[in-house]
């Protein structure tokens, strides 16, 4: 493995980044320029789920490691970049997060779109992922417009 895309920031997405670099150091980490800090110093992050999840943190969802400055790449959206033999445009795609950004691989027609197109549990139903309280619907109509535009395949 040597890059990892991130989607947004959330625990359920990048909860484990920081584990994972620090196991093959190697890795590059892509992810949203507003999300990039967060993940060099989660502690922020980790203090508002703490909130949420209260005592059951360290069980749902175990160590939140920071992510080394030297192995983020922020991004913005518009890029292009070159991973695993592949070409893949950078969308940023707010609405889920504020932070959240989606990417297509143009020659299979793939896009990873994390949260911004639904939730899909066990096969079952696509379902809206629940909004931010500073989530508008135009900035995610907007982002599923950029994501249609890619005239994808597929979406995971």
């Amino acid at each position: 493995m040597t890059h990892l895309l991130l989607t947004h920031i959330h625990l359920d997405h990048a909860g484990a980044a920081g584990t994972l670099v620090r196991e093959h150091p190697g890795i590059t980490v892509l992810v949203h320029e507003r999300g990039a800090t967060h993940m060099a110093r989660p502690e922020k992050l980790i203090d508002s789920a703490a909130r949420l999840y209260g005592a059951n943190m360290d069980r749902l969802w175990g160590e939140f490691a920071p992510v080394p400055e030297k192995n983020l790449v922020s991004l913005r959206g518009g890029e292009r970049i070159d991973v695993g033999g592949r070409t893949l445009d950078v969308a940023y795609t707010p609405g889920h997060a504020s932070h959240h950004v989606s990417y297509f691989d143009s020659s299979s027609g793939v896009a990873f779109v994390g949260d911004t197109a639904g939730v899909c549990i066990n096969g079952g139903y696509v379902l809206p992922p629940t909004p931010p309280p500073t989530s508008t619907s135009s900035l995610w109509t907007e982002s599923a417009a950029r994501i249609e535009a890619w005239s994808r395949r597929r979406c995971s």
